[in-house]
């Protein structure tokens, strides 16, 4: 559910403009709202995770996306939009963390790897959900009776969360203030500083372009109409679930041969940056399995989760995470914002083209991909896995 209600916008973008009257780089500054929602919570989210346990947090939150998906459907002013998106945000905020959490409650470390992929490439069906299908469903019905129906379905997860999962606190006898401390923590490590920028300039670019930005991309570069656009969006949900496949059940082989955890996630910073190349030139080619490798590295560096969760103590999991998460959605929110206006700004400055503009905003985001590897790279020489 997290993921499909982070996906709507990519589809029902062009009804929303149409209906409200906002230029493509104001509905960009609109869908973030969902990740500035999402990324302010993550470390109050974090303390009541490793405080109160999965079930109570996020069963909780999941009302609150409920509400979210009924203020966006029924919303008459653009202001209105952009509460309700925030809401949704704020609603789906515990969704992977709680799952997280709640795999280091119940799982022994070594299956970790494994837990987390699965977990993960579940989220990749509402991710697929929210293509194809959604466009399909939007042929029946209107964007708002689509909204409305999520927000059942949203209240109907949160009640089962509520009333059937199992309960396991997640350490509710540590002080909040010995819990804060723990969050210092995570953000004094020199192994986060390292990590969280590749982390933000590839899952954080996977983010907004997979709920946004790849739709405006097929139209403008590859000049597709939208029912074959639905039809790339749909490929790149279903590499979501490859993805976070590969980024966890298919790199526990390789971690129980001993291979570094942080060589494993440079390996796919770096072919992610590769498949951004033709990207980036305009290619229109092959375009399903050119943005299918794009969300499958791009998902894979999820990765870096289960590597931070690993170097601190099990009890701090859901601070960990959150604290990574916090700079992940922080990422996402700043690059679907800064992409629409920063193709609007190349196409004012220079007279380019939108497909051009949008081009060179790619390239941009590469220079800055290749300056966070660089800073990453030292830590691929220290013997302290912890740095």
């Amino acid at each position: 559910m997290s993921y499909l209600l982070r996906g709507t916008n990519a589809v029902i973008a062009p009804q929303l403009a149409a209906e409200f009257a906002i230029a493509p780089a104001d509905v960009g500054v609109l869908t973030s709202a969902y990740f500035a929602a999402f990324a302010a919570a993550q470390i109050p989210l974090g303390v009541l995770l490793d405080r109160y346990g999965p079930r109570r947090v996020n069963g909780t939150l999941f009302l609150i996306a409920g509400l979210g998906a009924f203020v966006y459907a029924h919303a008459a002013s653009v202001p209105m939009l952009a509460l309700g998106r925030a809401l949704i945000g704020l609603g789906v905020c515990g969704g992977l963390m709680s799952g997280f959490k709640a795999n280091v409650l119940y799982w022994p470390p070594q299956r970790l790897v494994l837990v987390n992929g699965i977990l993960l490439a579940a989220g990749g069906i509402g991710a697929a959900i929210a293509t194809l299908p959604l466009q399909w469903a939007l042929s029946l019905v209107d964007w708002r009776t689509a909204m409305t129906v999520l927000a059942g379905v949203s209240i109907a997860v949160a009640t089962n969360i509520l009333l059937t999962a199992p309960e396991r606190g997640g350490g509710g006898e540590a002080a909040f203030a010995d819990q804060l401390a723990g969050v210092k923590r995570v953000f004094v490590s020199a192994l986060f500083w390292r990590v969280m920028p590749i982390t933000v300039l590839t899952h954080g670019m996977f983010l907004a372009y997979q709920s946004l930005w790849a739709a405006p991309w097929l139209e403008h570069v590859a000049g597709l109409d939208a029912s074959a656009r639905a039809n790339v969006l749909l490929v790149i949900a279903c590499s979501i679930i490859a993805g976070h496949l590969l980024g966890g059940v298919a790199v526990e082989p390789l971690i129980k041969r001993g291979v570094d955890k942080r060589r494993i996630l440079a390996a796919f910073f770096i072919a992610f940056t590769a498949v951004e190349v033709p990207i980036a030139l305009g290619a229109t080619s092959f375009l399903a399995p050119l943005w299918f490798a794009f969300t499958l590295f791009g998902c894979a560096t999820i990765f870096a989760y289960t590597l931070m969760t690993q170097a601190f103590p099990a009890g701090m999991a859901g601070r960990v995470n959150t604290a990574l998460n916090l700079a992940v959605f922080a990422g996402a929110f700043a690059l679907q914002a800064l992409v629409g206006w920063a193709i609007a700004g190349v196409q004012a400055t220079t007279g380019l083209a939108p497909g051009a503009a949008h081009r060179a905003v790619i390239g941009a985001l590469m220079l800055l991909q290749i300056a966070a590897l660089a800073w990453f790279w030292p830590i691929l020489r220290s013997r302290d896995p912890s740095r």
